[in-house]
């Protein structure tokens, strides 16, 4: 227990201090499939013991590209997964569908959990905000400064299913 406790602590840690640092990494233009598509993949054989169903739904341009930093992308999108994976612990389907529209793009991380209280939507992005037991409350902010660092925004609604879906947008990048 104690092993395991110190190993809980020292990511804590490590959060804060992820959240506190600024990357010194000059961002690049990157097409962003491949990353997003990587981060699904380590996933998969957890996604699947927790008995979640994930999709990826491409509805843009196989190419489409963004100015950014793959490791900090690959970061958000591990944790958007997981937080979907926490909120359905029977299992359930998380979809992830990327569109184009016009100079953006949109990408939607929806599962198909309990949704995220209304009253509860505008403090998840605060730091050390947190409803589980075992949660820091780092995790969506950390998520919150990626996406602005990379010029986007992120919001939080209901999903088609009902649950919690995630909305980001990213400026397009010519390459």
């Amino acid at each position: 227990m104690i092993d395991e406790e110190v190993h809980r602590m020292g990511d804590v840690v490590q959060n804060f201090l992820d959240l506190s640092r600024r990357s010194v990494a000059a961002p690049s233009v990157i097409p962003l499939r491949p990353v997003l598509e990587r981060s699904l993949e380590i996933l998969r054989v957890e996604l699947a013991r927790c008995k979640i169903r994930a999709t990826l739904q491409w509805e843009a341009a196989p190419d489409a590209s963004i100015r950014g930093r793959p490791q900090a992308l690959h970061h958000l999108f591990l944790n958007l997964a997981l937080n979907a994976r926490d909120a359905m612990p029977q299992g359930g389907e998380l979809t992830v569908l990327v569109q184009s529209r016009k100079s953006e793009l949109r990408i939607y991380f929806q599962d198909s959990g309990p949704g995220i209280p209304a009253p509860l939507r505008s403090k998840i992005f605060e730091p050390f905000f947190t409803t589980r037991a075992q949660g820091t409350g780092l995790g969506l902010a950390f998520v919150e400064r990626i996406v602005l660092e990379h010029g986007g925004s992120v919001t939080v609604g209901t999903s088609p299913t009902g649950g919690a879906q995630f909305e980001i947008h990213f400026p397009i990048e010519a390459d």
